[in-house]
């Protein structure tokens, strides 16, 4: 039975019933303590450490197990000292797997730099983070991408390291633009619908992020009209992405980045009925989307987590849960929004308020009531006066030949002169 310290009073009957009823708690929990799952929270930092040593076997099975370990802790819990303090020595480690390891491994390294970018604390290291990892990301897409880790980790890096002020979460997203455009050197038509659905999400995800002002006129140009072709698509992943890869676009308000129209403001109604038509002609899947085009009213989706409350109003921040929640699985994002100091910070996480509980497990002893009053201060304006003013107050107050100064002395004088008649009757009297 395991005992903890929940309340400390003097009165001993009321520490009893408060340990007693800790206790009994304990008491039914003990069965839910045996889980694995439990075991792998409780991963304690020097078993993580320890993973982190096996890396430079030279045996691949010995690192897959140790990466493995390292990835399935960190999607269940946000370790940040962990990752604060060894971030760059299981980067490079990471990095080198991506080099010679094998097709697990592979996969393993780059769920791991996710995590990395998504854990980490530290400014400086998140931006050494950002530096070395999308080069190495970005040559997976070159080649043959079956995998749609690579593409889910280079979001993850590029939106929580990135810095969007010298447009690198930009970049990042002309990255993930190059890989999915069919005008580049690679076809998308060549690549699975999961991953080409895996690759709308990735760039919508980072394209949430950014205000529309910022985005550039040259690298966007007809990407409404190829979104809008995706629509027909066969996959209804493909789908999907598409259509609400759409909606973020007109979301943003900076139509003129994404057409090659000259004239926006006439064309974008022409545009909007064009994709209201295409919406139409699918399936009721994609709803929500063909709702907000025709009444331009986002679905607002309320998400609780333990103590914290969440509620989304905007495409963005729906493409941002969705995302993250897709990468770390169900029990592994409800984990992190719950402890995730990132993630608290991405959507403004505040604990619910509780109201006290009606019936107390303890009287106070003593009870205090200090009552403060405070009383300004009135200021009285000083009259002004000017020089001339102020030098004859002087010369008529203060000056020795002044009227008032002559009084002064001569009631200083007779004061004098009364006190010494006092003395000298009082000396004749004792004679």
């Amino acid at each position: 039975m395991k005992v903890r310290l929940l309340f400390f009073q003097s009165r001993p009957d009321i520490y009893f019933i408060i340990l007693y009823a800790y206790n009994w708690v304990d008491d039914d929990d003990d069965d839910d303590d045996s889980g694995s799952m439990d075991d792998f929270k409780n991963a304690s930092k020097f078993e993580l450490e320890h993973q982190l040593r096996c890396f430079p076997e030279k045996r691949s099975p010995k690192r897959e197990e140790a990466l493995s370990s390292i990835v399935e802790a960190l999607n269940i819990k946000p370790e940040h000292e962990f990752v604060d303090e060894n971030s760059i020595t299981l980067l490079y480690q990471c990095l080198n797997v991506m080099k010679k390891g094998s097709a697990k491994e592979l996969r393993l390294a780059t769920e791991a730099i996710g995590l990395i970018a998504m854990v980490i604390r530290c400014p400086d290291k998140a931006r050494e983070v950002y530096i070395d990892s999308v080069p190495a990301l970005s040559n997976l897409l070159k080649t043959k991408c079956n995998d749609s880790k690579a593409l889910h980790s280079l979001a993850m890096v590029a939106f929580f390291t990135a810095d969007s002020y010298i447009d690198e979460t930009e970049q990042a997203m002309l990255l993930i633009w190059n890989f999915i455009n069919p005008e580049c050197s690679m076809d998308s038509s060549k690549h699975p619908p999961a991953i080409l659905a895996a690759a709308i999400s990735a760039w919508c995800f980072l394209l949430s992020t950014l205000d529309g002002w910022r985005l550039s006129y040259k690298y966007w140009q007809g990407a409404i009209s190829y979104f809008s072709d995706l629509i027909a698509n066969k996959d209804e992943k493909v789908r999907k992405a598409a259509s609400v890869a759409l909606a973020l676009i007109f979301e943003t308000n900076t139509l003129e980045k994404f057409t090659t129209h000259e004239s926006v403001t006439s064309e974008k109604q022409e545009e909007k009925n064009k994709i209201i038509d295409k919406l139409r002609s699918q399936s009721n899947d994609m709803s929500n989307v063909l709702n907000y085009f025709m009444e331009g009213n986002c679905p607002d989706k309320y998400v609780k987590f333990g103590e914290y409350e969440v509620t989304l109003s905007t495409w963005s921040q729906i493409i941002q849960l969705n995302f993250l929640e897709q990468f770390l699985g169900k029990d592994g994002f409800i984990n992190h929004m719950m402890e995730n100091e990132n993630f608290h910070e991405l959507f403004e996480l505040l604990p619910k308020e509780r109201p006290p509980p009606a019936n107390m497990p303890f009287i106070p002893e003593t009870e205090h009531v200090t009552v403060e009053f405070y009383l300004p201060r009135i200021l009285r304006a000083k009259p002004f006066t000017s020089s001339s003013q102020s030098k004859l107050e002087r010369k008529m107050t203060k000056s020795p030949n002044s009227l008032v100064s002559k009084t002064r002395t001569k009631f200083l004088n007779k004061q004098r002169a009364i006190s010494q008649e006092k003395a000298i009757s009082c000396l004749a009297v004792d004679d």
